[in-house]
Order: structure tokens, then sequence, then C-alpha cells
């Protein structure tokens, strides 16, 4: 049984499918999809099956605090409020300086503490290299790309390239300016 019902080939005067995918095992297919690329003359094919499997993938997260006014304003607020007399009362430098420490770094982890935040490729770096300006780009050319398969008009088309080759361009100055600067 074939599992595709849309073209996977799509030229700027035709669209076909021609490419398969087959199962003798309907129930299993849950569907079935095309990846929009231009990697290739034809999209590349990608079958999603029901399958009773687990799963340990790992997602790639980052830590961050929230530095909202909000909590800016009640960390100022808890540090005003804070009995500041055992530091002062110290005679030695170095006991005076942890006290110190201990406490301005308890209401800090207290007001902006460490929260785990799953990263979304579309809005985070996926590089340390790579600037909000290229993440823009990118999403730019992904939205011209979707375009361009949907109605494969010249204008469209052509639009497309252009972006393409300016972002290959593009794309490749930051890693040489960042490792520039590493060493």
């Amino acid at each position: 049984m074939q599992t595709l019902t849309r073209p996977t080939r799509i030229t700027s005067h035709s669209a076909k499918l021609i490419d398969h995918s087959v199962t003798n095992a309907p129930d299993s297919v849950a569907d079935s999809f095309l990846i929009l690329t231009d990697i290739s003359d034809h999209f590349p094919v990608l079958q999603k099956l029901k399958l009773n499997l687990k799963c340990n993938a790992t997602v790639d997260t980052k830590f961050e605090r929230d530095f909202s006014k909000r909590n800016i304003n009640n960390f100022k607020t808890a540090l005003n409020a804070n009995d500041w007399t055992p530091i002062l009362a110290c005679n030695e430098a170095q006991n005076s300086f942890n006290i110190f420490e201990n406490h301005f770094n308890g209401l800090f982890n207290l007001f902006f503490p460490k929260k785990q935040k799953r990263l979304n490729k579309n809005f985070d770096p996926v590089n340390k290299w790579f600037t909000s300006g290229l993440l823009v780009s990118r999403r730019t050319l992904q939205n011209l790309f979707k375009q361009q398969t949907k109605n494969n008009s010249p204008v469209n088309v052509t639009s497309y390239k252009k972006i393409l080759e300016t972002c290959i361009i593009i794309q490749s100055k930051p890693p040489k300016n960042f490792f520039m600067q590493k060493s």
C-alpha cells in the first residue's frame, strides 16, 4: 500500500508523485511527510510509525535567570531590608567578605533562580557564533522556501535563490570572526 499522497518532485511546470513509500502493514503507519528542502530535486520522505518503543532521547536545554523588573525590584528591596551588622561587626576582612558573599548570593539565588529551558533552534543559537541576525536570516530563508514550493512562480524562485546566495555568504563570515577573536 502506497502511503504518500502528495507530489515529491515539483518544477516550474509540473508537480509529480514519483517517489514511493510502500508498506504491507498499514496499521503501523501513523503518517507520511515530505520534508520541504532544496538539497535535492526530490523532497525527502519521512514516515512516522506507530511503535511501542521506549526512548531515552536527550533534549538540549540551557539554564537562564529571569532578570525582570519585578525580580530586580524585589531583590533591591531584600538587599535594603537585609541585616548587614554581622558584616560590619566582623574584624577580619576575609570573614567579613565571606558573610557578605553568603548573604548576597543567597538573596541573588532566591530572586533570580536558575531555570532550565528547552532550546528552540528557531530562537536560540545553535552555535556560539550564531547571532540573532543569522537566526532572522535563517527564518526568512525557510519562509521563502515554503512560498517557493507552494507557488513555484519565477518571482518566488528568484527571491529564494537571491536570499539563499546572500545567506551562504553571510553565514560563512561569523565563524571566521568568532574563531579569529578566540585566538
